[in-house]
């Protein structure tokens, strides 16, 4: 094998099989958007703390239309969870969740749609 190829080619995986979830939240302001992705990955590293990591927080899908105001998007959030010693359980990951969801609708200001 050439040297280029071999250094280019992963030793090891660093992390787990992912936990993933997702949230969604309606909002009439798809500026808000940045401001939302922000607040959720911040209370979600909150609630997780070194328990294990966040990996990704993203916008996967923008919902219009019926079951929601007129003018209203819900955008929908995808949480992705790792461990880089072990495989994550759904008891892990689901409380880890419920905890960030909780977080981000304290304030009373951000609504999540179900």
């Amino acid at each position: 094998m050439s040297p280029l190829l071999h250094r280019s080619l992963p030793t090891k995986t660093s992390f787990g099989p992912d936990g993933k979830k997702q949230l969604s939240f309606p909002t009439n302001d798809l500026q808000k958007l940045f401001l939302r992705s922000k607040a959720l990955a911040k209370a979600a590293r909150a609630v997780v703390g070194n328990a294990f990591a966040l990996g990704i927080v993203g916008v996967f899908d923008v919902y219009q239309g019926k079951g929601l105001p007129e003018g209203t998007k819900s955008l929908a959030f995808s949480l992705v969870f790792r461990a880089a010693d072990r495989t994550l359980t759904d008891d892990e990951v689901n409380a880890v969740f419920t905890k960030t969801q909780q977080s981000i609708v304290a304030d009373g200001k951000t609504a999540v749609r179900t």
